[in-house]
């Protein structure tokens, strides 16, 4: 009966390759190896000398290196080892009676020997404080390097995504200019070429009007071209009208209710400032007034009711627009992530100008805040 795989003895599965094991266990034997070897140096070289000291000078001086070496390059454990076979060769080569390690020949030989034996424990702990910091000094170095590069990469980061943020900026600035020009020609299209033709067509059909002898088609006729006209001059009036190319706000806050009057729907709009801002930039003007319009727009389709309030003020480097109803409000869908094009690209034209938007919409009517900075640099 074959044995599964869960059956199979423990050791079958915890095999080691021969030469991993060896280079584990040389790992941990060879610090100790090493210790051994400088304790055996030292005994050599005081052997050596010992006919020139005549076997009277008992010094220990020639261990110390063999321990602060073993404790530098092997650690605490390898220097105990050698600071105890240090011991043990000075007692049985270098003290009286030599080759023993029980009896001595002074009574001071304790006491050096003990005296040896602490001040080199003192430098191992010394010398394993030192390696301990230095590895501690080395962790802590690395940690820095890591964060320094972590915080170099989030730096270089949000460099790159600042720069991305300001082409997409200037992008859409672009944009919006060439769509102001763009409606700016399509205006002057429309006025020279179909209006004037209509203007045209009705002066021919006035001048022969009184000649007519049927006047009632004569007369509907130019009561029809003469309403296309005014529908023709409303329509440029609300696709780019001529006042964003005057200075100042008086004719802007003038278009909006002209406009939105003949659309039966009334605008209350009051400004609150201290100077005539003649000085404003085009995108500024351009921006208001398109923020306003799209507003105004919406209060006059969606709100049910038949009024609008426009109130714009200043307040310190800053315009503050309020566009607010009482109408029906706008549900959450309309101005969450699923908000329209014309919401979008109000918040879109005040953010592109270093301002702010915000909408509070609900039973009670909607309310549209634009803080927009006086100068921008864009």
């Amino acid at each position: 009966m074959e044995k599964t795989e869960n059956e199979l003895p423990l050791w079958r599965g915890s095999t080691m390759n021969p030469s991993t094991l060896f280079a584990r266990a040389r790992s941990v034997i060879e610090p100790y190896l090493i210790a051994g070897e400088l304790v055996g140096v030292c005994v050599l070289v005081r052997l050596l000398l010992d006919d020139f000291f005549l076997n009277k000078f008992f010094s220990t001086v020639f261990f110390y290196p063999a321990i602060i070496l073993a404790a530098f390059w092997c650690g605490a454990r390898p220097a105990l080892l050698a600071l105890a076979l240090s011991c043990l060769s000075i007692r049985y080569f270098f003290m009286r009676p030599p080759g023993q390690f029980l009896g001595f020949f002074s009574r001071w030989d304790p006491l050096r020997l003990i005296l040896f034996a602490c001040s080199n424990l003192l430098i191992i702990g010394l010398v394993s404080h030192l390696q301990a910091s230095k590895k501690k000094i080395a962790w802590m170095a690395t940690e820095a390097d890591d964060a320094r590069s972590r915080l170099l990469g989030e730096i270089a980061e949000r460099v790159t995504v600042e720069k991305q943020l300001r082409e997409e900026q200037a992008f859409l600035r672009q944009l919006i200019d060439h769509q102001e020009l763009e409606k700016q020609t399509l205006c002057n299209d429309f006025h020279d070429g179909l209006i004037q033709n209509v203007v045209g067509s009705k002066m021919l059909l006035e001048a022969h009007f009184k000649d007519a002898s049927d006047v009632d088609p004569i007369r509907e006729v130019v009561h029809h071209l003469r309403k296309g006209i005014e529908d023709g001059r409303r329509v440029i009036r609300g696709i780019r009208p001529s006042v964003l190319d005057e200075p100042g706000l008086d004719g802007l806050f003038h278009e909006l209710v002209s406009h939105f009057s003949a659309l039966g729907f009334e605008v209350d709009a009051q400004a609150c400032l201290t100077d005539d801002f003649s000085t404003l930039t085009d995108r500024i003007r351009t921006a208001i007034f398109r923020i306003c319009q799209e507003s105004l727009t919406n209060s006059w389709k969606h709100s049910g009711c038949s009024k609008a309030v426009v109130r714009i003020s200043q307040e310190g480097d800053s315009l503050l627009i309020v566009i607010s109803d009482e109408g029906c409000g706008m549900s959450a869908a309309a101005t969450g992530e699923n908000a329209g094009f014309g919401l979008r690209g109000m918040e879109a034209r005040a953010r592109l100008l270093g301002g702010t938007f915000a909408m509070e919409s609900g039973t009670s009517g909607t309310r549209v805040v634009t803080r927009l900075p006086l100068t921008t640099g864009g």
